[in-house]
């Protein structure tokens, strides 16, 4: 392959979080002086598409977009969008987050976001009736994207097609989505349109749903909003992974595509952990039991963030 066409837009919603606590504690204990000289290319959230890139050799660009808990997902539709203007011919995407430390637990305990249930089974609750809030998570998921041409040409087996992406700003309040869910469906209906594709056409969605009351509620209007009403939305299958794997914040939106690009593979939607009272504030069709044998034209995986940052990815079988 020609590596000076190959990009790298790998994304952190937070950075090195662990690195800068423990920085800060060397820093007030132990003086200026014994501070780690590699603290901030340690931190920095660029560092993880920098050290990619340099691992394999990928001389493309080099990104690292950051949009909260919608990073994993923008950094896709970025390079996405750089393939099908020609910039590029492949690249690795996906994003990453390593949050679970004090100062980010008191954060977000105190900003009302994380579950408070005692009991690990009942805590990350996804479009469920007592869900109260989210579950920090850690991890990172990697796509490799690329034109048809370039696919075919190195003999690759393409697993799904992305057929479309949408990305919107709420324009509306730092933390909390827009409760009306008008730009998070605009960003839905252009990840469709840019397909071809129309609401009718949707197999299932794969949501944000982080199980924190606003998140749920807004992307259930959303689906309705998309779908024409409460009643049609009701017949879109609906799940989320997060009762699996908890937020994962930055590496939130790249996960779930490799779920939904593997779904509409598959012709199955996963079920939704957790899910078992349904939210008069969430009236859609949440998955409980695993789906097979569902062949679907199109999928979205939608990722919103602090900031109201919206994003949405249509996936769609690769029939060769």
């Amino acid at each position: 392959e020609n590596r000076d066409r190959i990009a790298v837009v790998f994304g952190t919603g937070i950075g090195g979080i662990d690195e800068l606590q423990k920085s800060f504690a060397t820093l007030e204990e132990k003086g200026p002086k014994r501070v780690n000289p590699l603290f901030i290319p340690t931190m920095i959230g660029n560092i993880a598409a920098g050290n990619l890139a340099i691992r394999y050799g990928m001389r493309g660009e080099c990104l690292n977009v950051v949009t909260a808990c919608a990073t994993g997902a923008h950094c896709i539709g970025t390079a996405l969008r750089d393939i099908r203007h020609g910039y590029i011919d492949a690249a690795l995407v996906g994003g990453t987050e390593e949050s679970v430390s004090p100062i980010c637990i008191a954060g977000f305990t105190n900003l009302s976001a994380l579950t408070r249930a005692e009991d690990p089974k009942e805590a990350s609750l996804p479009f469920d009736a007592r869900r109260g809030g989210f579950v920090a998570g850690e991890g990172a998921g990697a796509l490799v994207i690329e034109s048809l041409e370039s696919a075919l040409a190195r003999g690759a087996a393409p697993i799904a097609e992305i057929t479309g992406f949408g990305s919107t700003g709420d324009a509306y309040h730092m933390t909390a989505p827009d409760p009306e869910a008008t730009a998070i469906t605009a960003a839905m209906a252009a990840a469709l349109a840019e397909g071809g594709f129309t609401p009718a056409d949707l197999g299932h969605l794969n949501a944000h749903g982080t199980g924190t009351p606003a998140n749920d509620a807004t992307e259930s209007k959303a689906l309705a909003n998309l779908m024409g009403g409460v009643e049609a939305a009701a017949s879109v299958p609906v799940t989320s992974v997060k009762g699996t794997t908890g937020h994962m914040l930055g590496a939130a939106g790249a996960v779930e595509a490799i779920v939904c690009a593997l779904s509409v593979a598959r012709d199955a939607v996963p079920p939704t952990a957790g899910f078992a009272e349904a939210a008069e504030d969430c009236p859609v069709a949440v998955v409980t039991e695993a789906m097979t044998d569902y062949p679907q034209k199109v999928a979205l995986s939608t990722s919103l963030g602090f900031g109201g940052h919206n994003a949405a990815l249509a996936f769609s079988p690769y029939r060769g």
